[in-house]
Protein backbone atom coordinates (compact mmCIF):
# COMPACT_ATOMS: atom_id res chain seq x y z
CA UNK A 1 0.00 0.00 0.00
CA UNK A 2 1.45 3.40 -0.99
CA UNK A 3 2.19 6.10 1.61
CA UNK A 4 -0.39 8.40 0.05
CA UNK A 5 -3.14 5.81 0.53
CA UNK A 6 -2.04 5.20 4.11
CA UNK A 7 -2.01 8.92 4.75
CA UNK A 8 -5.47 9.25 3.24
CA UNK A 9 -6.88 6.48 5.44
CA UNK A 10 -5.26 7.96 8.55
CA UNK A 11 -6.74 11.34 7.67
CA UNK A 12 -10.19 9.80 7.23
CA UNK A 13 -9.97 8.02 10.57
CA UNK A 14 -8.84 11.19 12.34
CA UNK A 15 -11.62 13.09 10.60
CA UNK A 16 -14.22 10.60 11.83
CA UNK A 17 -12.82 10.73 15.36
CA UNK A 18 -12.83 14.52 15.28
CA UNK A 19 -16.39 14.56 14.01
CA UNK A 20 -17.49 12.17 16.76
CA UNK A 21 -15.76 14.33 19.38
CA UNK A 22 -17.48 17.45 18.08
CA UNK A 23 -20.84 15.66 18.17
CA UNK A 24 -20.22 14.41 21.72
CA UNK A 25 -19.01 17.83 22.87
CA UNK A 26 -22.02 19.55 21.33
CA UNK A 27 -24.48 17.14 22.91
CA UNK A 28 -22.68 17.32 26.28
CA UNK A 29 -22.71 21.12 26.19
CA UNK A 30 -26.39 21.14 25.29
CA UNK A 31 -27.18 18.80 28.16
CA UNK A 32 -25.09 20.96 30.52
CA UNK A 33 -26.97 24.13 29.60
CA UNK A 34 -30.38 22.47 29.72
CA UNK A 35 -29.71 20.83 33.10
CA UNK A 36 -28.31 24.07 34.50
CA UNK A 37 -31.34 26.14 33.52
CA UNK A 38 -33.85 23.46 34.46
CA UNK A 39 -32.39 22.71 37.92
CA UNK A 40 -32.02 26.39 38.71
CA UNK A 41 -35.47 27.45 37.64
CA UNK A 42 -37.36 24.47 39.06
CA UNK A 43 -35.53 23.19 42.13
CA UNK A 44 -32.69 25.25 43.52
CA UNK A 45 -33.38 28.86 42.66
CA UNK A 46 -34.85 29.66 46.06
CA UNK A 47 -33.33 26.77 48.06
CA UNK A 48 -29.62 26.41 47.25
CA UNK A 49 -28.04 23.08 48.14
CA UNK A 50 -26.19 23.38 51.46
CA UNK A 51 -26.81 27.09 51.19
CA UNK A 52 -24.30 27.36 48.35
CA UNK A 53 -25.64 29.06 45.27
CA UNK A 54 -25.35 27.11 42.04
CA UNK A 55 -23.73 24.10 43.76
CA UNK A 56 -26.57 21.71 42.89
CA UNK A 57 -26.92 23.27 39.46
CA UNK A 58 -23.25 22.70 38.67
CA UNK A 59 -23.35 19.10 39.93
CA UNK A 60 -26.52 18.25 38.00
CA UNK A 61 -25.29 20.05 34.89
CA UNK A 62 -21.96 18.22 35.07
CA UNK A 63 -23.69 14.86 35.36
CA UNK A 64 -25.99 15.81 32.44
CA UNK A 65 -22.97 16.92 30.42
CA UNK A 66 -21.20 13.60 31.10
CA UNK A 67 -24.35 11.68 30.13
CA UNK A 68 -24.70 13.82 27.00
CA UNK A 69 -21.03 13.34 26.13
CA UNK A 70 -20.63 9.59 26.78
CA UNK A 71 -24.03 7.82 26.76
CA UNK A 72 -26.41 9.72 24.48
CA UNK A 73 -24.15 9.61 21.37
CA UNK A 74 -23.69 5.86 21.79
CA UNK A 75 -27.46 5.34 21.90
CA UNK A 76 -27.84 7.77 19.04
CA UNK A 77 -25.33 5.89 16.87
CA UNK A 78 -26.93 2.55 17.79
CA UNK A 79 -30.36 3.96 16.95
CA UNK A 80 -29.01 5.27 13.67
CA UNK A 81 -27.54 1.86 12.79
CA UNK A 82 -30.82 0.16 13.74
CA UNK A 83 -32.79 2.61 11.59
CA UNK A 84 -30.35 2.11 8.72
CA UNK A 85 -30.67 -1.68 9.02
CA UNK A 86 -34.47 -1.42 9.23
CA UNK A 87 -34.64 0.85 6.19
CA UNK A 88 -32.22 -1.40 4.30
CA UNK A 89 -34.30 -4.47 5.15
CA UNK A 90 -37.55 -2.79 4.10
CA UNK A 91 -36.01 -1.53 0.85
CA UNK A 92 -34.50 -4.96 0.17
CA UNK A 93 -37.85 -6.69 0.74
CA UNK A 94 -39.68 -4.15 -1.43
CA UNK A 95 -37.16 -4.54 -4.22
CA UNK A 96 -37.22 -8.34 -3.87
CA UNK A 97 -41.03 -8.43 -3.96
CA UNK A 98 -41.10 -6.12 -6.95
CA UNK A 99 -38.48 -8.21 -8.75
CA UNK A 100 -40.28 -11.47 -7.96
CA UNK A 101 -43.59 -10.07 -9.17
CA UNK A 102 -41.91 -8.74 -12.29
CA UNK A 103 -40.30 -12.13 -12.98
CA UNK A 104 -43.61 -13.90 -12.37
CA UNK A 105 -45.38 -11.50 -14.70
CA UNK A 106 -42.72 -11.98 -17.37
CA UNK A 107 -42.90 -15.77 -16.96
CA UNK A 108 -46.69 -15.67 -17.19
CA UNK A 109 -46.46 -13.49 -20.28
CA UNK A 110 -43.97 -15.89 -21.85
CA UNK A 111 -46.20 -18.88 -21.07
CA UNK A 112 -49.26 -17.09 -22.44
CA UNK A 113 -47.42 -16.23 -25.62
CA UNK A 114 -46.23 -19.81 -26.00
CA UNK A 115 -49.73 -21.12 -25.28
CA UNK A 116 -51.30 -18.68 -27.74
CA UNK A 117 -48.75 -19.62 -30.37
CA UNK A 118 -49.48 -23.30 -29.78
CA UNK A 119 -53.23 -22.69 -29.95
CA UNK A 120 -52.79 -20.73 -33.16
CA UNK A 121 -50.65 -23.49 -34.63
CA UNK A 122 -53.18 -26.16 -33.59
CA UNK A 123 -56.02 -24.08 -35.00
CA UNK A 124 -54.23 -23.68 -38.32
CA UNK A 125 -53.41 -27.40 -38.38
CA UNK A 126 -57.00 -28.31 -37.50
CA UNK A 127 -58.33 -25.98 -40.17
CA UNK A 128 -56.00 -27.47 -42.75
CA UNK A 129 -57.14 -31.00 -41.91
CA UNK A 130 -60.77 -29.88 -41.79
CA UNK A 131 -60.55 -28.52 -45.32
CA UNK A 132 -59.17 -31.84 -46.58
CA UNK A 133 -61.94 -34.03 -45.14
CA UNK A 134 -64.89 -31.64 -45.31
CA UNK A 135 -68.10 -33.45 -46.25
CA UNK A 136 -66.82 -36.93 -45.38
CA UNK A 137 -68.24 -39.51 -42.97
CA UNK A 138 -66.63 -39.88 -39.55
CA UNK A 139 -66.55 -43.46 -38.22
CA UNK A 140 -66.73 -44.23 -34.52
CA UNK A 141 -65.33 -47.22 -32.68
CA UNK A 142 -68.59 -49.20 -32.65
CA UNK A 143 -68.91 -49.16 -36.45
CA UNK A 144 -65.40 -50.53 -36.99
CA UNK A 145 -65.86 -53.24 -34.36
CA UNK A 146 -69.23 -54.20 -35.90
CA UNK A 147 -67.53 -54.76 -39.26
CA UNK A 148 -70.60 -54.47 -41.51
CA UNK A 149 -69.25 -51.21 -42.88
CA UNK A 150 -66.64 -53.33 -44.66
CA UNK A 151 -69.30 -55.30 -46.57
CA UNK A 152 -71.07 -52.07 -47.50
CA UNK A 153 -67.79 -50.67 -48.83
CA UNK A 154 -67.13 -53.87 -50.80
CA UNK A 155 -70.52 -53.54 -52.48
CA UNK A 156 -69.55 -50.10 -53.78
CA UNK A 157 -72.28 -48.18 -51.98
CA UNK A 158 -69.73 -45.95 -50.23
CA UNK A 159 -68.32 -43.44 -52.68
CA UNK A 160 -67.41 -40.58 -50.35
CA UNK A 161 -64.47 -40.17 -48.00
CA UNK A 162 -64.44 -42.12 -44.74
CA UNK A 163 -62.73 -40.32 -41.86
CA UNK A 164 -61.24 -41.82 -38.69
CA UNK A 165 -60.03 -39.70 -35.77
CA UNK A 166 -56.81 -40.73 -34.04
CA UNK A 167 -58.71 -41.12 -30.75
CA UNK A 168 -60.76 -43.96 -32.30
CA UNK A 169 -57.58 -45.75 -33.40
CA UNK A 170 -56.11 -45.27 -29.91
CA UNK A 171 -59.25 -46.74 -28.36
CA UNK A 172 -59.09 -49.77 -30.68
CA UNK A 173 -55.40 -50.26 -29.85
CA UNK A 174 -56.22 -50.06 -26.15
CA UNK A 175 -58.88 -52.75 -26.59
CA UNK A 176 -56.53 -54.89 -28.69
CA UNK A 177 -53.93 -54.80 -25.89
CA UNK A 178 -56.47 -55.60 -23.17
CA UNK A 179 -56.08 -58.68 -20.99
CA UNK A 180 -59.79 -59.36 -21.43
CA UNK A 181 -60.23 -61.83 -24.31
CA UNK A 182 -63.50 -60.34 -25.59
CA UNK A 183 -62.15 -56.79 -25.55
CA UNK A 184 -58.97 -57.94 -27.27
CA UNK A 185 -60.98 -59.61 -30.06
CA UNK A 186 -63.13 -56.51 -30.54
CA UNK A 187 -60.08 -54.25 -30.75
CA UNK A 188 -58.32 -56.46 -33.26
CA UNK A 189 -61.49 -56.86 -35.35
CA UNK A 190 -61.89 -53.09 -35.48
CA UNK A 191 -58.27 -52.54 -36.53
CA UNK A 192 -58.53 -55.26 -39.18
CA UNK A 193 -61.74 -53.72 -40.53
CA UNK A 194 -60.04 -50.32 -40.74
CA UNK A 195 -57.10 -51.75 -42.68
CA UNK A 196 -59.44 -53.62 -45.06
CA UNK A 197 -61.56 -50.52 -45.65
CA UNK A 198 -58.56 -48.76 -47.18
CA UNK A 199 -58.62 -51.32 -50.01
CA UNK A 200 -62.17 -50.46 -51.10
CA UNK A 201 -62.61 -46.74 -50.40
CA UNK A 202 -60.72 -43.62 -49.39
CA UNK A 203 -59.95 -43.42 -45.67
CA UNK A 204 -58.40 -40.35 -44.02
CA UNK A 205 -57.04 -40.15 -40.47
CA UNK A 206 -57.37 -36.79 -38.71
CA UNK A 207 -55.44 -35.71 -35.61
CA UNK A 208 -57.13 -32.57 -34.31
CA UNK A 209 -56.55 -31.86 -30.63
CA UNK A 210 -59.40 -30.76 -28.38
CA UNK A 211 -59.75 -29.90 -24.70
CA UNK A 212 -61.54 -33.16 -23.94
CA UNK A 213 -60.09 -36.67 -24.13
CA UNK A 214 -63.46 -38.45 -24.19
CA UNK A 215 -63.81 -40.12 -27.58
CA UNK A 216 -67.50 -39.29 -28.08
CA UNK A 217 -66.91 -35.60 -27.31
CA UNK A 218 -63.88 -35.54 -29.61
CA UNK A 219 -65.93 -37.05 -32.46
CA UNK A 220 -68.73 -34.52 -32.01
CA UNK A 221 -66.22 -31.65 -31.94
CA UNK A 222 -64.41 -32.95 -35.02
CA UNK A 223 -67.67 -33.50 -36.91
CA UNK A 224 -68.83 -29.99 -36.07
CA UNK A 225 -65.53 -28.36 -37.01
CA UNK A 226 -64.97 -30.33 -40.24
CA UNK A 227 -68.66 -30.51 -41.19
CA UNK A 228 -68.68 -34.30 -41.22
CA UNK A 229 -71.44 -36.84 -40.86
CA UNK A 230 -71.02 -39.39 -38.07
CA UNK A 231 -71.57 -43.10 -38.63
CA UNK A 232 -72.21 -44.90 -35.35
CA UNK A 233 -74.11 -47.70 -33.64
CA UNK A 234 -73.91 -45.87 -30.29
CA UNK A 235 -77.35 -44.60 -29.29
CA UNK A 236 -76.02 -41.97 -26.87
CA UNK A 237 -73.52 -40.60 -29.39
CA UNK A 238 -76.32 -40.43 -31.95
CA UNK A 239 -78.49 -38.34 -29.63
CA UNK A 240 -75.64 -36.00 -28.64
CA UNK A 241 -74.70 -35.42 -32.28
CA UNK A 242 -78.29 -34.81 -33.36
CA UNK A 243 -78.74 -32.20 -30.63
CA UNK A 244 -75.86 -30.30 -32.24
CA UNK A 245 -77.40 -30.63 -35.71
CA UNK A 246 -74.84 -33.16 -36.91
CA UNK A 247 -76.03 -35.70 -39.48
CA UNK A 248 -75.87 -39.24 -38.07
CA UNK A 249 -75.79 -42.46 -40.10
CA UNK A 250 -76.71 -45.70 -38.34
CA UNK A 251 -76.10 -49.07 -39.99
CA UNK A 252 -78.94 -50.61 -38.01
CA UNK A 253 -81.31 -48.06 -39.53
CA UNK A 254 -79.92 -48.92 -42.97
CA UNK A 255 -80.60 -52.62 -42.37
CA UNK A 256 -84.10 -51.79 -41.21
CA UNK A 257 -84.68 -49.69 -44.31
CA UNK A 258 -83.65 -52.42 -46.79
CA UNK A 259 -85.14 -55.43 -45.05
CA UNK A 260 -87.99 -57.23 -46.94
CA UNK A 261 -91.53 -55.94 -46.61
CA UNK A 262 -92.72 -59.49 -45.93
CA UNK A 263 -91.35 -62.41 -43.96
CA UNK A 264 -92.36 -66.10 -44.01
CA UNK A 265 -95.80 -66.53 -42.46
CA UNK A 266 -97.16 -63.16 -43.59
CA UNK A 267 -100.39 -63.19 -45.66
CA UNK A 268 -101.33 -60.91 -48.52
CA UNK A 269 -103.66 -60.60 -51.48
CA UNK A 270 -102.10 -60.85 -54.93
CA UNK A 271 -103.51 -60.82 -58.46
CA UNK A 272 -102.25 -63.70 -60.62
CA UNK A 273 -101.33 -62.19 -63.99
CA UNK A 274 -99.62 -65.14 -65.69
CA UNK A 275 -98.52 -68.71 -65.33
CA UNK A 276 -95.13 -69.48 -63.90
CA UNK A 277 -92.28 -71.50 -65.36
CA UNK A 278 -92.95 -74.44 -63.10
CA UNK A 279 -96.05 -76.57 -63.19
CA UNK A 280 -99.10 -75.17 -61.37
CA UNK A 281 -97.28 -71.91 -60.54
CA UNK A 282 -98.93 -68.54 -60.96
CA UNK A 283 -97.09 -65.22 -61.01
CA UNK A 284 -98.12 -61.83 -59.67
CA UNK A 285 -96.37 -58.55 -58.78
CA UNK A 286 -96.30 -56.26 -55.77
CA UNK A 287 -96.71 -52.50 -56.16
CA UNK A 288 -92.92 -52.03 -56.17
CA UNK A 289 -92.52 -54.58 -58.98
CA UNK A 290 -91.36 -57.47 -56.80
CA UNK A 291 -92.24 -60.82 -58.41
CA UNK A 292 -94.49 -63.11 -56.38
CA UNK A 293 -94.58 -66.79 -57.31
CA UNK A 294 -97.65 -68.64 -56.01
CA UNK A 295 -97.87 -72.44 -56.03
CA UNK A 296 -101.03 -74.25 -57.22
CA UNK A 297 -102.43 -71.14 -58.86
CA UNK A 298 -101.78 -71.52 -62.59
CA UNK A 299 -105.53 -71.78 -63.15
CA UNK A 300 -106.19 -68.51 -61.27
CA UNK A 301 -104.81 -66.13 -63.90
CA UNK A 302 -106.75 -62.86 -63.68
CA UNK A 303 -108.01 -63.60 -60.18
CA UNK A 304 -107.00 -62.16 -56.80
CA UNK A 305 -106.05 -64.86 -54.31
CA UNK A 306 -105.06 -64.93 -50.64
CA UNK A 307 -101.54 -66.30 -50.19
CA UNK A 308 -99.06 -66.98 -47.37
CA UNK A 309 -95.38 -66.13 -47.76
CA UNK A 310 -93.18 -69.23 -47.59
CA UNK A 311 -89.74 -67.83 -48.41
CA UNK A 312 -87.86 -64.91 -49.93
CA UNK A 313 -84.87 -64.95 -52.23
CA UNK A 314 -82.57 -61.92 -52.55
CA UNK A 315 -80.33 -61.74 -55.62
CA UNK A 316 -78.29 -59.08 -57.36
CA UNK A 317 -81.18 -58.68 -59.80
CA UNK A 318 -83.67 -58.12 -56.99
CA UNK A 319 -85.83 -60.18 -54.67
CA UNK A 320 -88.50 -62.83 -55.26
CA UNK A 321 -91.31 -63.82 -52.91
CA UNK A 322 -92.57 -67.42 -52.92
CA UNK A 323 -96.06 -68.04 -51.55
CA UNK A 324 -98.59 -70.80 -51.03
CA UNK A 325 -102.22 -70.27 -51.91
CA UNK A 326 -104.49 -70.31 -48.93
CA UNK A 327 -107.22 -72.84 -49.48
Amino acid sequence: MSPLIKLSEITKRRGKRGLKFIVRFTIGSAFFIVCLNFSNSVFFNENPLFGVNFLAEVVISSVGALIGFFLIPDYFFKLRRWIEQLVSKIVFELVSDFWNQYNQKMEMTRKNRAMNAKKKKNKQSNQKEADKVRGGTLLDTSVLIDGRILNIAKSGFITGLLVVHKSVISELQLLADSEDVMKRKKGRRGLDALNELKKYTKVAVIRQNYKTNKVDDVLVAAASECRLKIMTLDFNLKKIAEVQNIKVLNINELVEAVKPDYIPGDTLSIKIVQEGKEKDQGVGYLDDGTMVVVSNSSDMVGSVVEVEVSKLIQTAAGKMVFCDKIK
